[in-house]
Formats: structure tokens, C-alpha cells, sequence
């Protein structure tokens, strides 16, 4: 048995439906509507976010957020509920508020910026290395062989004028023999006279020896050697029995009154050095002692390896307390940026994030601590 459907009685009650949904949306959807603002403040007091969930962060480190209670993971502080002081403004991500109990916790400190001139502290490890200018050699002016040596040792040290060997040498026989047959025709042949002594003298004897050679009329079978300089043995090549050639090397000397200290330096340091500058440094021989000398070279040319630059700087050394081949460590400060005023900031101050550097700048007329 079929059923008939009454469509228009259907109708009807959709339509009376539709009718109530839409006087209630009317009456009662202002009230409903405000509910949500209302929300939305109780959020921002009570420090929750879009989940309702409770948000803590570091008084130290703003960035950390959490949704639970616990410690930091950078510093390791307690962490507190993430606010905006009293619900009174919105929070910003820039400013930092600790209170009180957190400053003198975490040792916070501030300091007033000034300007003024800003200076760049170079550190430089070093060597003591003689003076070049300061090396001479002390050679044989004439051949022969070694038959004695007065100057024995490397680090000797030989007084000007003092006796360093003695030499036996045909030549210098010869050349007497020849000054003293020339010295009895002096007066018919005073050219040839003068020659012969002229070629004793520029073989480096002494005039008083040649005055001996003439007032005695005997050949001397060996002469002295003198230095012309006064310094400390580095290289002895002779020994007793050498036989030596005109121009062969026997001593080399050095003066150390006066030494080199030769720095090395990045190549990131050279705006900050420059000829003049002084330099004070240490050696390890003398703890505590500060030394100064003052640049007087800086190397054209960059260490492709190294990555630095030989820096030369001179020291006095008068009583020779400074040895070469010590190592040192050298300190130059220099003014930037020609000694212009600049905005002087401490070091401690800021903070290297790698990419840039932040420095925090604490806010005037506050309640709590803001940075």
C-alpha cells in the first residue's frame, strides 16, 4: 500500500525553521560576537597563545619560548610566563625586561658610551735577530798560514785594534825585502821608497810595525792580525795550520749594542702599524720586564704561506742582556681612523653572533629593567 507525500506541508515547517534560525541570528548573534574579544584580552593577560597554551620564556634569552615551565636551554635560568608588563602593551621582540632579583643574578652591568678616539691593540710574536748593518767579516789581506790564533771561540768578544792571529806568509817576506833595499836609495829614489811601503800598508800592517822593519833592518818571518772592529766572535773559520788565501773569511763579528726584533704580523693587524710606532714587548728570559723598540720597516711583500708580514723593529742593548734568537712577543697600539672621535663602545659589551654584532642599550624611565 502506497503512501502519498504531502509536499506542501513539507514546505511549510522548513520554512517556519528557517524563519526561527533567522530571528535568533537577529536577537542574539551581538552578544555572541563580543564573546570572542573578550577571549582574546583574557589571552593576552594570562600570557597564552592561539592554543590557549600557557608560553614561558628567558628573562635572559627572549627568543626561547616553551609551553611548560622549566629552565632555559642557553643559561639555564628558570624560566618565567612570557608577558607584556601588565598586559598594558603589546610585547616586543627587541626589548629584553628582567627584574631586579634576575640582574644582580645573572651580574648585569652597565656603563655610559662616550666618544672619543678609538685605539686597535696589535699582538705580534717576534724573534731578537742582529743588526745586518752591524755584521762585518775580518779577512786575510794576504796568503799564508795560520801559525797561531789569540780569538779561539764563537761568542768571543774582540776589542778594536786587539790581536786575533798570527800568519806566516812568503809574500809579506818578499815585500820586506823589497822595503829595505828601497830604504837605502830613499833619498836617489823616494818613488820606489814610497811604493814599497805603500804596498805593506795596503795589506793591513801596521804602520808601527813597518817603522820596527825599517828602524831594524830584520824580516819578520810572521805578523799579527788586528781587528779593525770591535764585537762578538759568530762564525770563526781558521784554525792553526789553515792556509789562507788574499780575501778569505776568518772571523765574522757582530756589534750588539744595538739589535733587530723581527715581528710577525697578520695581515688583518697592518692598518694599525705603521713606521715609528713603538713597540713594547717581552722576552721569556726576563718575566715581568717590558722592553721598547720602535718600527723602522715593514716588508712590501706578504707571506703567500704565512699569511703575514715581517715587521723589523730596533732595540738598544747596552749591557747585552737581549741574546739573539730569543723569542718575544710585541704589543703596538695605534690610533684609527686618523684619531677621529669616534662612539666608544666596551668590548665586553658586545655580543658576536657571527654574522653581527648586537649590543644592548638599557631604556630610560621604566618600571623594570628594559633593555
Amino acid at each position: 500500500m502506497k503512501t502519498k507525500v504531502n509536499y506542501k506541508q513539507i514546505a511549510k515547517i522548513t520554512g517556519i525553521l528557517l524563519t526561527g534560525l533567522f530571528l535568533g541570528w537577529v536577537f542574539f548573534g551581538g552578544s555572541a560576537s563580543n564573546q570572542p574579544e573578550n577571549m582574546d584580552e583574557h589571552v593576552s593577560e594570562t600570557h597564552t597563545d592561539a592554543q590557549g597554551n600557557i608560553v614561558y620564556t628567558c628573562s635572559m634569552h627572549p627568543s626561547v619560548r616553551q609551553n611548560e615551565p622549566g629552565n632555559c636551554p642557553i643559561c639555564g635560568m628558570e624560566l618565567i610566563e612570557a608577558g607584556n608588563s601588565g598586559g598594558m602593551q603589546e610585547e616586543n621582540p627587541y626589548e629584553l625586561t628582567m627584574t631586579p632579583a634576575a640582574m644582580r643574578l645573572a651580574e648585569v652591568q652597565t656603563t655610559e658610551i662616550n666618544r672619543g678616539k678609538a685605539a686597535k691593540t696589535v699582538r705580534m710574536p717576534g724573534k731578537i735577530k742582529v743588526d745586518e748593518r752591524r755584521m762585518k767579516s775580518l779577512p786575510s789581506h794576504f796568503p799564508g798560514r795560520i801559525e797561531e790564533l789569540y780569538a779561539n771561540f764563537t761568542g768571543e768578544y774582540i776589542s778594536k785594534g786587539q790581536k786575533v792571529a798570527a800568519i806566516y806568509s812568503p809574500e809579506l817576506i818578499s815585500a820586506q825585502k823589497e822595503l829595505l833595499e828601497a830604504l837605502k836609495y830613499k833619498e836617489q829614489n823616494p818613488s820606489l821608497y814610497q811604493a814599497t811601503r805603500r804596498k805593506l800598508l795596503n795589506w793591513k800592517i801596521p804602520v808601527d810595525q813597518i817603522n820596527e822593519i825599517e828602524s831594524t833592518g830584520e824580516i819578520k818571518t810572521q805578523f799579527d792580525i788586528t781587528s779593525h772592529m770591535g764585537g762578538y766572535i759568530m762564525e770563526k773559520n781558521i784554525n792553526v795550520g789553515d792556509h789562507v788565501q788574499m780575501g778569505s773569511v776568518m772571523y765574522k763579528m757582530a756589534d750588539l749594542s744595538r739589535l733587530w726584533v723581527m715581528f710577525q704580523a697578520y695581515e688583518n693587524d697592518l692598518a694599525g702599524l705603521d713606521k715609528g710606532d713603538s713597540v713594547e714587548f717581552t722576552v721569556g728570559a726576563y718575566p715581568g720586564e717590558t722592553f721598547n723598540a720602535r718600527i723602522t720597516y715593514i716588508d712590501p711583500v706578504l707571506n703567500s704561506i704565512k699569511r703575514t708580514v715581517s715587521v723589523r723593529a730596533e732595540v738598544a742593548n747596552p749591557n747585552n742582556r737581549l741574546k739573539p734568537e730569543m723569542l718575544a712577543e710585541g704589543v703596538v697600539s695605534s690610533t684609527l681612523d686618523k684619531g677621529t672621535d669616534q662612539l666608544l663602545v666596551p668590548k665586553s659589551a658586545v655580543l658576536w653572533t657571527g654574522e653581527r654584532s648586537v649590543v644592548y642599550v638599557k631604556k630610560p624611565n621604566t618600571e623594570q629593567p628594559t633593555f
